[in-house]
């Protein structure tokens, strides 16, 4: 899960006074995304295509995905609103969704074909992550996707009347974005 830390600071009483908060969002996704993304051109593509995309765990647990222009619009509305000053902030994500549900629905939004996923097991994860940083890494996140893995960002929408692209729309956007690569 991605974090993003805003600072301010002013003088008080002679002093510096720094004031904190914490955005964080989950898996991202979108236009922008690189392959490091989970549902991104690695998924993204093979999908469009026809081809197998690989995924790391059972394709049917919920996870919660987090589109990257949300991400940009929450990170302005917690610099720019002082409620925001303080606590942690979950980025409007929308309602948990698992990589089968989410490259089905990818797919019946560009006409492609029906999805073909395949898993990733765990030894092979293992054995790349020895020559990769970022498939080693990825071995103390695993549980992330061995169960349910759910963001309720409802207090930053009750707090700021931000909510989450639609599902919909933030998949067209990845299309289209995947298309013009």
């Amino acid at each position: 899960m991605g974090k993003h830390v805003i600072v301010g600071s002013g003088q008080v009483g002679g002093r510096v006074a720094v004031r904190i908060t914490e955005v964080r969002g989950s898996d991202y996704f979108g236009p922008g995304a690189s392959d490091q993304s989970f549902l991104g051109g690695g998924f993204v593509g093979p999908l469009l295509s026809g081809r197998r995309a690989m995924i790391l765990s059972d394709p049917d647990i919920p996870h919660s995905w987090t589109y990257l222009p949300d991400v940009a619009a929450a990170l302005v509305t917690a610099a720019t609103d002082e409620r925001a000053w303080g606590r942690a902030w979950h980025i409007p994500t929308s309602p948990a969704r698992s990589f089968r549900a989410m490259a089905e629905r990818l797919c019946d939004l560009a006409g492609a074909p029906a999805p073909r996923l395949g898993r990733l097991p765990g030894w092979a994860l293992t054995a790349a992550g020895v020559v990769s940083p970022l498939l080693r890494e990825m071995r103390e996140t695993r549980y992330q996707f061995n169960r349910p893995f759910v963001v309720d960002s409802s207090a930053f929408t009750a707090t700021f009347g931000v909510t989450a692209t639609s599902m919909d729309e933030a998949l067209e956007e990845t299309i289209a974005s995947s298309r013009t690569r």
